[in-house]
């Protein structure tokens, strides 16, 4: 994961006022929230492999986020 362009953060990410994110929210902007049908949670690898899968199949009603943080679950994050 370390060469993928996906994974790869910006500078701005790291100045200051930004914060860490627990719960990355879907980026796919063929799949409408209001067609969404199911929703993965999900992290680290699985994440890219779901997603290639998911545009494999030409799913447009499957949401997947990525969970960053698992323990204590961000349960806060999800409402």
């Amino acid at each position: 994961m370390l060469k993928m362009r996906e994974v790869a953060s910006s500078t701005e990410e790291f100045l200051e006022g930004k914060a860490f994110i627990r719960v990355m929210p879907e980026v796919n902007k063929t799949v409408r929230p209001s067609s969404v049908r199911k929703v993965i949670f999900c992290s680290g690898q699985v994440y890219y492999d779901l997603v290639a899968e998911r545009e494999r199949l030409e799913k447009n009603d499957i949401a997947i986020l990525r969970l960053e943080q698992l323990a204590p679950f961000p349960f806060f994050s999800l409402v």
